[in-house]
């Protein structure tokens, strides 16, 4: 209701108003992180949500010797339902073949988790399967092959016979350190007194 004069040596001054006085600092939760307001502004720090899905990066196929660890780990990652990887979900590591330097685990700050599998001693398909929290079971495969050859055994003992005749047939059976048939290996038969034919052989298939 009045006006304002400028007289002499009279001076006016105008400010910015602070934000601050009338947004006053606030934070609370929403979904998937929380809202913090302050100084006239909103930052959002968004969090993941609960663990969806489960599944390995690396990608098959999978092949080492028996006994030997994989090359590389196994890496699996959990995810929200939105895809942004989830951290901290408990992982439990079950092989139905081989071992693994730790059966249990939790996911890093990325999601993901590194598996570390010792094959097992038998060749073939060995199977191994990882459940991260109450998620489904997802499960990966690898072929264990058979080691190079360190046993030579009869599968039927020599047996006697009359001099200048054959007895019949001498069978043998390589294999690995961990006894697992060997194909295609050179066999070199070697008589003090008489004669073997044929004198080396390599079995097409191995002999169980």
């Amino acid at each position: 209701g009045g006006a304002v004069g400028r007289g002499a040596g009279s001076e006016i001054r105008s400010r910015a108003p602070d934000p601050g006085e009338f947004f006053p600092r606030e934070e609370r939760p929403c979904e998937g992180g929380r809202i913090v307001q302050d100084r006239g502004g909103a930052r959002a720090a968004a969090f993941p949500g609960a663990p969806a899905r489960s599944a390995f990066l690396t990608r098959p196929p999978f092949a080492g010797a028996v006994g030997a660890a994989l090359k590389k780990p196994l890496v699996v990652l959990v995810t929200d339902s939105l895809g942004n990887p989830v951290p901290g979900v408990p992982v439990e590591v079950a092989p139905k073949g081989g071992s693994v330097a730790a059966p249990t685990m939790e996911t890093d700050s990325t999601g993901r988790a590194r598996i570390a599998w010792t094959l097992g001693e038998k060749a073939g398909d060995q199977k191994l399967a990882v459940i991260a929290g109450d998620l489904v079971p997802i499960e990966v495969s690898a072929r264990a092959a058979p080691r190079g050859p360190e046993n030579l055994a009869f599968l039927e003992p020599p047996r006697t016979g009359r001099a200048g005749r054959s007895f019949g047939k001498i069978r043998v059976r390589v294999s690995d350190a961990y006894g697992n048939p060997l194909a295609k290996q050179l066999v070199v038969f070697q008589v003090a007194l008489g004669a073997v034919s044929p004198a080396m052989t390599v079995p097409p298939m191995p002999i169980p």
